[in-house]
């Protein structure tokens, strides 16, 4: 059956069911009916990226048909530094929201969300400090309404602070959310805040068993979770971020280690200051993805935990190349390893020596410094461009490399074009590097060109893309994903 001859209530259900954006896009290709109903009334709707205070809310209210075919919903201040437009086509920009009060805002968007029954997705990334402490939009309307998406499985929120007294803390709707997949809670007070935030947080991971990631950001070291069983959870992420006057911890956080201790599942662990100490024997046997950042200590501690084999980790990011560190990455199956992000390393002779023990390597990032002369910030001495080709060439399965820039502006100068070639002949397999700008939001590819047929300058290309396309924005991934 030809899918014109369907009426157009069958199509607009048909492109109900597509969620990917791309996946839309190329249904609506197909010809001019079936792009009328899907570009204004799908592919604006799928995943929506707005500000708090919009007049998408006010058009939500009007149109609830269309707040119902919205799955992913990013609320976000600053929605426009993400490279798109926040608004649906159908939606008009108003002024009037810009001075309205924050309690009224809240109506307005729980009046909207109301609609959204088939939400899976919500990231609310604005804190709710401009409310009046004696509100009850909270725990009245907003966290009663998230309460009742049927389909939400992944949830990123700044954790609840109670705003009225006369309600008891575990009675908020939120701590009642089942069923998610993913979690996420920033600004987590700390243990002897007035309102404990233990209790809360896990009774809502009580009822979302089937949890795959957690992601927990605190102010103080994290409140033990360790007898809450969560036997799919693959990926964790512990931050902890101390104010300003507090010191950064040096010491291990024992409490984190507990968790990985009693979680054989994880096969991906993130932290931030609070870092593992040494570990029982045979902990964490599925783990895939390391990625410690701001401590010295935390990587060396897994992976100097004995194992049954060396470990096949796949990706570690934020090393601090030492003595110290290659020995335990010794503990490492040196084929498995294929994503490396390192924030220092003491020589450039240190970077030879990793792609030596891991030959498998196709992802390799530096940070991106002027190592000329701001060099202290990553290494010990300063290092010259020339100096990054002979380190790279031991790489030949190098396909992205990012921290520093071989190239001049414009792009396809003759110079550029010679050192393309030359990135070429020692890394075959290099494809995408650092743009010339290092503000821009692009990169380069290197392309080769049919030899048959060679341009006046050599044997390869470079071709500038975005790094954020439709996907990548709409996918909130964490920098390291």
């Amino acid at each position: 059956m030809l899918i014109l001859s369907l009426p157009p209530e069958i199509i607009d259900h048909i492109a109900f069911l597509v969620e990917k954006p791309r996946d839309l896009l190329a249904l609506a290709l197909t010809c001019r009916v079936v792009s009328e109903v899907i570009i204004p009334y799908h592919i604006d709707y799928r995943y929506i990226l707005t500000p708090l205070h919009s007049s998408l809310w006010d058009h939500l209210i009007t149109r609830r048909d269309l707040a119902n075919r919205i799955s992913h919903l990013f609320i976000h201040d600053d929605a426009e530094s993400y490279g798109i437009s926040p608004f649906p086509r159908l939606v008009e920009w108003s002024e009037d929201w810009v001075n309205e009060t924050m309690d009224g805002v809240l109506l307005r968007v729980c009046d909207a969300l109301l609609s959204m029954k088939n939400l899976v997705s919500l990231k609310w990334k604005p804190l709710l400090s401009e409310l009046d402490p004696e509100t009850t939009v909270l725990e009245g309307s907003l966290w009663p309404t998230i309460r009742s998406f049927a389909f939400l499985r992944h949830l990123h929120l700044p954790y609840p602070m109670p705003r009225v007294q006369k309600y008891h803390v575990l009675s908020n709707p939120l701590w009642s959310i089942s069923n998610l997949t993913s979690l996420t809670l920033d600004n987590i007070p700390p243990p002897l805040y007035p309102f404990p935030p233990a209790p809360c947080i896990t009774s809502l991971l009580r009822h979302s068993p089937c949890l795959e990631k957690l992601c927990l950001n605190a102010t103080h070291p994290p409140i033990s979770l360790s007898d809450i069983p969560l036997p799919r959870l693959c990926r964790l992420i512990f931050r902890t971020r101390p104010r300003d006057q507090e010191p950064f911890s040096r010491s291990p956080c024992p409490s984190l280690s507990r968790f990985l201790e009693t979680h054989p599942s994880i096969e991906s662990v993130e932290w931030l200051d609070s870092f593992p100490g040494l570990l029982d024997d045979y902990t964490l046997p599925n783990l895939r993805h390391i990625y410690g950042r701001d401590t010295r200590n935390g990587v060396e501690n897994i992976l100097n935990t004995p194992h049954h084999q060396k470990r096949p980790i796949e990706s570690l990011g934020q090393l601090r190349l030492s003595p110290i560190l290659f020995g335990a990455l010794s503990n490492i199956q040196p084929h498995s390893l294929r994503k490396v992000d390192i924030s220092h390393f003491p020589t450039i002779e240190d970077i030879g020596r990793l792609a030596d023990m891991f030959p498998g390597i196709t992802w390799l990032r530096v940070p991106a410094i002027d190592y000329r002369n701001d060099f202290s910030a990553a290494t010990t001495r300063p290092i010259l461009t020339a100096e990054w080709p002979d380190a790279l060439s031991r790489f030949q399965n190098l396909e992205v490399f990012h921290g520093v820039s071989f190239f001049l502006e414009p792009t396809q100068c003759e110079e550029n074009l010679h050192r393309a070639e030359y990135l070429h002949l020692i890394c075959p397999r290099l494809r995408e590097v650092d743009h010339w700008d290092n503000e821009s939001s692009a990169i380069l590819e290197l392309l080769p060109i049919d030899v048959d047929d060679p341009p006046a300058f050599g044997i390869m290309a470079l071709r500038e893309r975005v790094i954020k396309d439709l996907d990548d924005r709409y996918a909130w991934r964490e920098p390291f994903d």
